[in-house]
């Protein structure tokens, strides 16, 4: 009887394609990308936290920015010893905060095992710790056409299994959209999670070590429907 009334429903549901004379489907799908070159951080710890604090001594604000700044410059010959060319962390102007402390350098890697050497050098310093940085993927629109492939061939699968089961032949596509965004609350945490997105790395490390970025869409798409 369950099973029944399901059947029901989803004919009645697809009743309305076949009067209006179309089947519009919803699909979302992700591509991976190969990044061309990416930046990784490289920070002195916040020195506020690691600060060697002598119980009965005041905090000498001077004796902790020399420190600091030495750290600084420890770090800068270490790279270039290195063969590394360190440039200044670029600093974030958005609003929320993933790190507390910017103060380091940034150099430019183009492979997983480039990445793996440098992580394993960072090790001899106690006081410097790395994260990925923004990435170049090369020609993005070609990333975005098969994107697009993906989406309109499982559209068309999807928009299939729907033409059968109403008794409908699938026809041509006569509109293709990206879907429009949420409202309500779920539209307000899936925009905020743009946001905290955004200050992540565009660089996924694998769990075989290998490096990838994402790229995703969400698409209606009509079908003409007889």
């Amino acid at each position: 009887m369950k099973h029944l009334i399901t059947t029901l429903l989803l004919v009645a549901g697809l009743t309305t394609f076949a009067q209006n004379g179309f089947i519009e489907v919803e699909v979302t799908d992700t591509v991976w990308m190969k990044p061309v070159s990416f930046e990784y951080n490289i920070s002195v710890k916040n020195q506020a936290l690691d600060y060697d604090y002598v119980e009965g001594e005041d905090f000498d604000p001077q004796k902790f920015e020399e420190d600091s700044k030495n750290k600084m410059e420890s770090l800068r010959m270490f790279l270039v010893k290195k063969g590394y060319t360190p440039k200044p962390i670029t600093k974030s102007i958005t609003p929320l905060r993933i790190k507390m402390n910017d103060e380091g350098f940034t150099v430019t890697l183009k492979s997983a095992q480039q990445l793996k050497k440098l992580e394993e050098e960072l090790k001899t310093l106690d006081y410097a710790e790395g994260s990925m940085g923004d990435a170049d993927f090369g020609d993005e629109a070609a990333y975005d056409a098969a994107l697009f492939k993906k989406l309109i061939e499982r559209g068309r699968k999807k928009g299939q299994v729907i033409a059968s089961a109403s008794g409908l032949k699938l026809g041509k596509i006569t509109e293709i959209k990206e879907a429009s965004g949420d409202t309500g609350m779920e539209g307000y945490m899936k925009e905020a999670m743009k946001v905290f997105e955004g200050m992540q790395s565009k660089v996924i490390t694998g769990d075989n070590g290998s490096l990838h970025g994402e790229t995703s869409k969400t698409i209606t798409i009509k079908f003409a429907a007889e």
